[in-house]
């Protein structure tokens, strides 16, 4: 037993030092212009066979409470039977926290395939496309992208009946947002990350209102009744209508 647990810790730090050498943003200063769209995400995604399509998932944003919403969420739904990924961040001591199954931190074996798979797909998009100026996008995918998509291809490997899943910062522009999930939750907006996120929080407001796609439910702690009062709050319902929420 000593030896298997040794052998999947060291596969699962080889996994990782691969991953230390990619951009992460968890660690330095963003660029003003650190994110312009989910491209590099979405395309990892694709040359993973697209497993996030293969179950629902309710996506959580919000200036504060999001990761305490998504672990409420993804606790209510085990208990109820189902069977449920959660993607939360950052972690606390082992990056194994942020992808559980079941309320349970995925193993390292299982979670090294996962990431394995990712770092694999990134690295041969980069000859994919030979011909083309930096290859395909998933070739410029950043950590956080490989740890989106590990989770989303590890979720799909356990077979979850559906997954919760917490944004990064904003939403529009997040890896996270290639779900498509029927529910989503924007919890508040607060005038944080504004450099990254756009100035104002009208413009946060807009951005994680962003996650919504056309028909999806948005459950939400803004008051609806203070869209004259807080412009925030007006953009970020109006942007919930563009998109066509329900």
């Amino acid at each position: 037993r000593a030896l298997r647990m040794a052998a999947a810790s060291s596969r699962l730090a080889a996994a990782l030092a691969r991953m230390e050498r990619l951009v992460n943003y968890e660690r330095g200063a963003r660029p003003s212009s650190w994110r312009v769209s989910t491209s590099s995400s979405e395309d990892l995604l694709a040359l993973m066979g697209r497993p996030q399509a293969a179950y629902p998932a309710v996506h959580v944003t919000g200036s504060k409470g999001k990761g305490s919403v998504t672990a409420l969420v993804a606790a209510g739904l085990v208990a109820a039977g189902y069977r449920v990924g959660t993607y939360l961040s950052p972690h606390v001591h082992r990056i194994n926290e942020r992808v559980a199954v079941d309320l349970q931190p995925l193993d390292d074996d299982a979670l090294a395939d996962s990431l394995t798979a990712a770092l694999d797909a990134r690295e041969a998009a980069a000859v994919t496309e030979p011909g083309a100026a930096g290859g395909r996008p998933a070739s410029s995918a950043t950590f956080f992208d490989v740890l989106t998509a590990g989770a989303f291809h590890a979720f799909w490997r356990a077979k979850v009946d559906l997954a919760v899943v917490e944004c990064g910062l904003g939403g529009a522009h997040d890896s996270t947002n290639v779900l498509r999930a029927p529910v989503c939750a924007l919890t508040n907006v607060h005038a944080e990350h504004l450099r990254e996120l756009g100035g104002s929080r009208e413009a946060i407001a807009r951005e994680k209102a962003g996650i919504l796609s056309l028909g999806a439910s948005l459950v939400t702690g803004l008051d609806p009744g203070m869209r004259t009062a807080d412009p925030a709050v007006a953009a970020a319902f109006d942007e919930a209508r563009r998109r066509g929420a329900a």
